[in-house]
């Protein structure tokens, strides 16, 4: 008879809490796989920023250094116009002689 009474009790016990249990579980595991996407979005967006970060940086040292070039050429320039108005030889290389060679600035 203790048997069957303990059986019942567990058996009233399990019907009544077994679907809040599996409930519980069931929004436990929805809810680390829904921060699991997200991580993997927020990963995929900072990597796209990453990269557009990378192109606008490009972009901005290439401006740059024609920026740094043009104002050395009208420098140069400049300096050996005053040399020819004042009839002084100018021997300055350009801006971009290197290495014994025009154009080797690579």
């Amino acid at each position: 008879m203790t048997v069957m009474r303990d059986t019942t009790f567990a058996a009233g016990f399990w019907m009544l809490f077994s679907p809040i249990l599996v409930e519980g579980a069931f929004m436990v595991f929805a809810a680390m796989f829904r921060e699991k996407i997200r991580a993997e979005g927020r990963e995929e967006g900072r990597a796209e920023v990453r990269e557009e970060g990378r192109a606008e940086g490009v972009a901005e040292g290439v401006v740059k250094g024609h920026t740094e070039a043009d104002a050395a050429w009208r420098e140069w320039n400049a300096r050996r116009l005053a040399a020819e108005a004042d009839a002084r030889p100018f021997s300055e290389p350009p801006p971009d002689f290197r290495n014994g060679s025009p154009g080797n600035d690579k």
